[in-house]
């Protein structure tokens, strides 16, 4: 498979990706706009341009075929490597068994962070929601104590102060009350993230597009500044599709 077809695969596959999100938005607020999508499609172009470059210039180090490359692989090329159609064909590659260990590794690297990520969410959610639980139920306390306090008798006369602290215990029984909606709301919202995060969290845990893992095969240990703003962007678009992906869960 040559660059070119690489290329085309990889463009496929972006809109295919960025046409969920817009379906996702669609389905949030029926309006389907997602003002970062011009940028995240520019960096998925960009992130693929600069590793398919990088691919075509490190291709005599790395022992693939110039002609398997550019997409002119000839017979003599087809019958040393056996399959004329592939990039890293069995013998057309001294390189490959290197490729392969540094994709499992870096797969095995990503499942331990995504996993790490998920069990840290996990217990900031629950140490929240086991705070506000704590003040819930303090402040029903709160108003059931005021409530057995108050002993007024309606046909008793009142005078203007007992009216002044009748009028401070509704005052103060409102606040207790609008206190606990708002911890009941923060609950629930905290419930709705926890939710949003499980869904994330069996979406990553789906096995790596193969694409995927042959970009991430790409990228080795030797830095030099073009490898290195090329790694800080395909950050950057982890970062901003992890955004999305909140946006389409309702995070």
């Amino acid at each position: 498979m040559s660059v070119p077809e690489f290329r085309e695969i990889l463009l496929r596959e972006t809109e295919r990706h960025l046409g969920k999100l817009e379906k996702a938005a669609l389905a949030e607020d029926g309006t389907g706009e997602l003002p970062n999508l011009p940028e995240l499609r520019r960096l998925a172009n960009s992130m693929s341009d600069n590793i398919l470059n990088r691919l075509t210039d490190h291709a005599a180090s790395w022992g693939v075929d110039a002609d398997v490359i550019n997409g002119t692989d000839n017979s003599e090329s087809k019958e040393r490597s056996g399959e004329g159609a592939s990039l890293f064909a069995d013998g057309a590659s001294p390189g490959r068994a290197q490729l392969e260990a540094r994709c499992r590794e870096l797969e095995v690297l990503l499942q331990q962070r995504r996993m790490e990520e998920e069990r840290r969410k996990e217990e900031v959610l629950s140490r929240f929601k086991a705070e506000y639980d704590t003040i819930l139920r303090q402040r029903e306390q709160e108003l059931e104590e005021v409530r057995q306090a108050a002993t007024f008798d309606p046909e008793a006369e009142v005078s203007d102060a007992d009216a002044a602290k009748m009028q401070e215990f509704t005052e103060q029984v409102q606040r207790i009350q609008g206190q606990i909606e708002k911890t009941k709301d923060a609950v629930g919202k905290l419930d709705g993230k926890k939710k949003g995060l499980e869904k994330i969290e069996g979406q990553q845990r789906k096995a790596v597009h193969p694409i995927e893992a042959l970009l991430a095969s790409t990228i080795d240990g030797n830095h030099d500044e073009e490898d290195q703003a090329l790694a800080d962007k395909i950050r950057h678009g982890e970062q901003v599709c992890k955004r999305m992906r909140r946006l389409a869960a309702g995070a």
